[in-house]
């Protein structure tokens, strides 16, 4: 995983960024979506706040490294711009056309995105420079389209309600984590729920309660 930090980007999380609003950034970002990963809830959240602060997400897939279809998570998809095979060179070209193609027809069984754009499925070789252009050409239009129909402008809206939200959460965790009575209970609570002593929900509920007398 690789974050590019620029200015006016401050980090939240290890290996994400947060835009600040008045600059451009980029971000380059690499969440691994295989199979065992897709099963992952952090590898999902992590796709979730890259989405949040991007105007197109490009979705990354390696041909032959086993069932596509069932490897990568349904949500990221969805959440996909467009998606790329890489490395689509010597003896890969055609599994990569053949990835191409298996996921051309998935993504015509899923909804029509809020952008009207229906995501292409492209395939690139870096070696040969094979469809970096075209992939380029492809979000440039993407970016020219949602900024004349409206929808540019209502999806960086909707990033800043998100991240409003994002903040509140991260600080309040934060205020919670370090109140002094939760951090004496919590490494008890951890054994008594592994003991199976006590449910996850009535733990929560003690330590929420300390919390909120401690206030």
């Amino acid at each position: 995983m690789k974050t590019s930090h620029q200015p006016g980007v401050r980090s939240i999380h290890p290996g994400v960024t947060q835009p600040v609003e008045g600059h451009v950034c980029i971000v380059h970002h690499k969440i691994e979506v295989g199979i065992y990963g897709a099963a992952n809830p952090a590898i999902f959240t992590k796709a979730l706040l890259v989405h949040s602060m991007v105007d197109f997400f490009l979705l990354l897939q390696l041909a032959g490294a086993g069932d596509e279809l069932q490897g990568i998570k349904r949500g990221i998809m969805e959440m996909a711009d467009a998606l790329v095979i890489t490395k689509a060179d010597g003896n890969n070209v055609k599994k990569a056309e053949y990835s191409r193609t298996q996921f051309a027809n998935a993504l015509t069984l899923f909804p029509v995105p809020e952008s009207g754009i229906r995501p292409a499925v492209m395939t690139c070789s870096s070696i040969y420079n094979n469809g970096i252009a075209e992939i380029w050409d492809y979000i440039s239009g993407f970016i020219e389209k949602t900024q004349t129909s409206g929808y540019f402008s209502k999806h960086r809206k909707n990033q800043q309600q998100y991240w409003f939200h994002e903040n509140i959460r991260e600080k309040l965790n934060l205020i919670f984590l370090h109140d002094e009575k939760v951090k004496h209970l919590l490494p008890e609570l951890e054994k008594k729920i592994s003991a199976g002593i006590l449910s996850s929900t009535a733990a929560a509920d003690i330590l929420l309660d300390a919390f909120l007398k401690s206030r």
